[in-house]
C-alpha cells in the first residue's frame, strides 16, 4: 500500500489522475502533477470537488488528508465491532494505538455512535447478563471489569441493577462455584483456613458478603 504523505511533504499541484485502488476498491490515488500524492476515501472526491485539472493548494491537501484519517479511523473501528462488542471507551483506546490522531477518532466514534453502532448502555446490559449467565459472576467482579472498560457509571448502576435484580438466582450461581470447589477444599485440614479459602475466592467471583456468609455456612456446615 502507497504510504501517505507527511504534512512537510506537501506542495501545491495540478489533480493528473484518479485511480482506484486494487487492493481497495473504495479508495482512491490522488496523482499531483504526474506524481502520486496521497490515497482517500472515494467519498472525498464528491466532498472536495475533486476533478482532473483542479488546482489543490497545501491547505486543502491537509483537509482532505484530515478527513481520510477519519474514514480510515471508522472503518477499522466497524471492523473491530465486528470482532466483538465494545464500550465507546475500549473502542476509542484501541483506534489510538494506530496512531490515528486523537481528533479523528473522537470524531470517527461519534460517526459510528450516530449510526446506532456503538450504545455503551446496552453493552453493559448484555455484559452483565453474559457475565452472570455463562461465567456465574458476582455483581462486585462484573462492576470492576466494566470500570475496566471504560463505561459509564451510570450505564453500570443500571446494568448491575438489572441483572443481578434476582438475589435468589446470585445466591445460587454463588453455592454452585462453592460446591465445585468442595474437593479441593477438603483437603485443607485446618477449618479456619477452609473458610478462609472459600471466602477469598467467593470475593473474587464478585459476591455480596451476606451471601458470601451464608452459602459458607451451606458448604461448610460440618466445620
Amino acid at each position: 500500500m502507497m504510504e501517505e504523505p507527511a504534512a512537510k511533504e506537501l506542495a501545491p499541484g495540478r489533480v493528473t489522475r484518479l485511480a482506484r485502488q486494487k487492493k481497495d476498491p473504495y479508495r482512491v490515488s490522488l496523482y499531483l502533477d504526474g506524481a502520486f500524492a496521497f490515497g482517500m476515501h472515494q467519498d472525498l472526491i464528491l466532498e472536495f470537488e475533486i476533478v482532473k485539472g483542479i488546482e489543490l493548494d497545501v491547505e486543502t491537501q491537509r483537509r482532505i488528508i484530515r478527513r481520510d484519517e477519519v474514514h480510515r479511523a471508522r472503518s477499522r473501528a466497524i471492523g473491530l465491532l465486528a470482532y466483538r462488542a465494545r464500550s465507546s471507551a475500549e473502542l476509542r483506546r484501541r483506534l489510538l494505538r494506530y496512531d490515528y490522531a486523537e481528533e479523528s477518532v473522537d470524531e470517527a466514534i461519534e460517526k459510528i455512535r450516530e449510526a446506532g453502532l456503538i450504545d455503551d448502555a446496552a453493552f453493559a446490559r448484555d455484559y452483565a447478563h453474559a457475565r452472570f449467565a455463562n461465567k456465574g459472576y458476582g455483581p462486585a467482579r462484573v462492576r470492576s471489569e466494566l470500570i475496566a472498560r471504560g463505561v459509564p457509571r451510570s450505564a453500570i448502576d443500571q446494568a448491575i441493577d438489572e441483572a443481578f435484580s434476582d438475589h435468589e438466582a446470585i445466591a445460587e450461581a454463588a453455592l454452585a462455584f462453592a460446591q465445585k470447589r468442595q474437593p479441593s477444599l477438603q483437603r485443607e485440614a485446618d477449618p479456619l483456613k477452609r473458610r478462609k479459602k472459600l471466602f477469598d475466592a467467593l470475593r473474587r467471583r464478585g459476591f455480596p458478603t451476606d451471601v458470601i456468609g451464608k452459602v459458607i455456612a451451606e458448604t461448610l456446615s460440618d466445620d
